[in-house]
């Protein structure tokens, strides 16, 4: 079963790609979207790793069609570790590839990313194991199968034998974690191996020695985890009803009266923009080009350039002030800065509370609660192999200014 369809009655949760606003340019079609749900299937396809002395063999053998990892060992034949079929369990896989294996193709980097870069998500970055029965949890681990149900880590993969003898390794491009902190505590991004252990980020990613194993954290996704592939991020979003905290999956958009106020006049329509300095808010209503004239004219502003004319309202008065879209300066407090529409975000599972919508995300103008501004202005996500950047959840662009967000003014 090659998609993440199954048992609707019971749901484990869902992946969200941060970026993406709910739905890629193209749609969301069949496999490849921007978010997924994980229900139970009506077979279990879950599988575990052979323990013990009958665990290991030099070589895969081609006429078994069991799951299998192969660890590449420079100068010697891989070590093959076998995997069986655990009805437990249930397993859902994210890469690249369009192939049957995969059940959430993720594409690449967010559409909102302006600092470029070529897509580095593997084929087979990473698989999901959920438990079938209560709890229900879900676990993550680094690689998943391929079309001949192997995992093979080359030999330049980060790669070690534990204690216990047990093999395990890193993905070359990495899979990062980070868990929901607890109540005063910093989040940090960790990566997690093949076999689900974690470790503490090195200095370059995948790093040939990983750091020292953490003992008292573990590969389960709560909700509000991120994962990052390296080139795009997901948050996990988890069914329970009994999750607790900040990281609710609600968002009441009839909570924010102001944004109704995006209507249309006489055939010409209406958006609130912000200054993106100071948060003032002006309901703006476009104008055609030869209306310009007249209004000019009436308001004594003289000739302006043929782009995006508009007449804005703002402030207690009924006076209308022309103003030009690449103003720099606030028509409320006159402070600096430019306009932008402000857009009520669609995918209410990227914001961490029900609040209503009163702050902006700096410069693209999405609008959300103040904990949902300030968790992800303070959120950096892996932007290659060093560098962390806070984005917009909604639309992925980098966020700027002093905090990467706004508070907004009606009045």
């Amino acid at each position: 079963m090659s998609h993440a369809g199954g048992d609707e009655r019971l749901k484990y949760g869902k992946l969200l790609v941060v970026g993406y606003n709910g739905s890629l340019p193209g749609g969301n079609r069949g496999r490849q979207r921007s978010r997924m749900p994980l229900y139970r299937r009506p077979t279990a396809n879950g599988v575990k790793p052979i323990l013990g002395s009958q665990a290991w063999q030099q070589e895969k053998d081609s006429s078994q069609s069991g799951h299998s990892v192969s660890f590449g060992v420079p100068g010697h034949h891989p070590l093959v570790i076998n995997y069986v079929r655990d009805d437990t369990t249930d397993m859902f896989q994210v890469g690249r590839s369009p192939e049957p294996p995969i059940d959430m193709v993720v594409s690449g980097r967010r559409q909102g990313d302006e600092l470029g870069g070529v897509c580095t998500v593997s084929r087979f970055a990473c698989r999901l194991i959920c438990q079938r029965n209560p709890p229900h949890r879900v676990r993550l681990y680094a690689a998943g199968f391929d079309t001949s149900n192997s995992i093979f880590l080359g030999e330049k993969a980060p790669k070690w034998r534990g204690s216990s003898g047990e093999m395990d390794a890193l993905t070359t491009n990495g899979v990062l974690l980070m868990q929901v902190p607890n109540s005063g505590e910093r989040a940090v991004w960790r990566e997690v191996s093949v076999g689900g252990q974690v470790f503490p980020l090195s200095e370059m990613r995948s790093s040939r020695h990983p750091e020292a194993l953490v003992r008292n954290e573990t590969n389960e996704l709560q909700d509000g985890s991120l994962i990052d592939l390296c080139g795009a991020t997901l948050l996990w979003r988890s069914a329970r009803e009994s999750c607790s905290g900040p990281y609710l999956p609600h968002h009441k958009s009839q909570n924010v009266p102001p944004l109704s106020l995006s209507t249309s006049s006489a055939g010409s329509a209406s958006q609130l923009e912000a200054c993106l300095t100071c948060g003032h808010v002006i309901q703006v209503q476009r104008v055609k080009r030869q209306e310009w004239t007249s209004c000019a004219r009436t308001l004594q502003l003289g000739a302006m350039s043929d782009i995006d004319y508009s007449i804005a309202k703002s402030g207690p008065s009924d006076v209308w002030h022309g103003q030009y879209r690449a103003t720099e300066r606030c028509t409320t407090c006159l402070v600096q800065g430019n306009y932008s529409p402000l857009s009520l975000g669609c995918e209410a599972g990227l914001c961490v509370d029900d609040g209503p919508p009163t702050h902006a995300f700096v410069p693209c103008g999405h609008v959300c609660s103040g904990p949902t501004a300030r968790f992800w202005a303070t959120t950096g996500l892996p932007h290659g192999t060093q560098a962390f950047h806070a984005v917009c959840p909604f639309c992925g662009r980098q966020l700027t200014g002093e905090k990467g967000y706004v508070e907004l003014c009606f009045d």
